[in-house]
């Protein structure tokens, strides 16, 4: 039993390293929420400056094409005013 002892708290400290360490961490509703926001914010600014570099300023002044553009490409849906995955 003593020559197990070893083994055993090496199994337990790996399998303690695993779980809480090498699992990817999920974010709660709110910091998801947040993140989804900020992807939407930096796809909007980037599709607004991409369409004035390119000299299609009326494409973008409608606020509504752009947003449904970068919901479109991220997944993302409104939803009781947040964004959240489709």
């Amino acid at each position: 039993m003593l020559r197990l002892l070893p083994l055993i708290a090496v199994v337990a400290i790996g399998y303690w390293y695993y779980t809480n360490h090498m699992q990817p961490r999920s974010l709660s509703p709110t910091d998801q929420a947040r993140e989804n926001a900020r992807l939407m914010e930096g796809c909007i600014r980037n599709e607004t400056r991409s369409a004035g570099v390119a000299g299609m300023a009326g494409l973008a002044s409608d606020a509504g094409d752009v947003e449904s553009e970068c919901a479109d490409k991220l997944g993302l849906q409104m939803d009781e005013g947040t964004w959240q995955r489709k």
